[in-house]
């Protein structure tokens, strides 16, 4: 997949207002891609097979249930996309057999808010609140300023 694949055609613009979705889905590509190559700088960005095969050789047996119940009870960030689960793996301890601390004080702030979709974007995103630097690229320096950004986002998105 390059981003060539996903490149807009101006003359083809007819095309896509016709076909219903075809703006959501080129955006969400994008979104995709933005996610693949920002959490590719800080860990990667792996399929929830290639989590599990990874935990396998790194740890001990109960890798699938481990990580659905992360899942289920979103103490994980993870996205659907193109049929698979993707993880964000800035978000694990190097073995993988924790999660980081400071990572899930961040996601448990901005559930109320976002949805995953979401919530990984705006990892992935530079922020004013983190110097213009994405908040999953700050986190391990400064988990604090990523908290503080947290925090100010879901205020300004509830309204309250």
């Amino acid at each position: 997949m390059s981003r060539r694949d996903f490149a807009f055609d101006p003359f083809r613009i007819e095309d896509a207002l016709t076909r219903p979705g075809a703006w959501s889905r080129q955006l969400q590509e994008r979104q995709f891609l933005t996610m693949v190559d920002t959490f590719g700088r800080v860990g990667g960005l792996v399929s929830g097979d290639a989590f599990v095969q990874r935990r396998r050789l790194d740890c001990w047996g109960q890798d699938l249930s481990t990580l659905a119940r992360w899942i289920v009870e979103r103490q994980v960030l993870s996205i659907h996309w193109s049929g698979d689960i993707w993880i964000p793996l800035f978000q694990f301890e190097c073995e993988m057999n924790e999660l980081r601390r400071d990572v899930a004080l961040v996601v448990q702030e901005l559930l109320p808010v976002f949805d995953a979709w979401e919530m990984a974007l705006w990892f992935a995103t530079p922020n004013c609140w983190t110097e213009d630097k994405t908040p999953s690229e700050v986190i391990r320096c400064n988990p604090l300023s990523v908290l503080d950004a947290a925090r100010a986002d879901r205020f300004i998105a509830s309204g309250w």
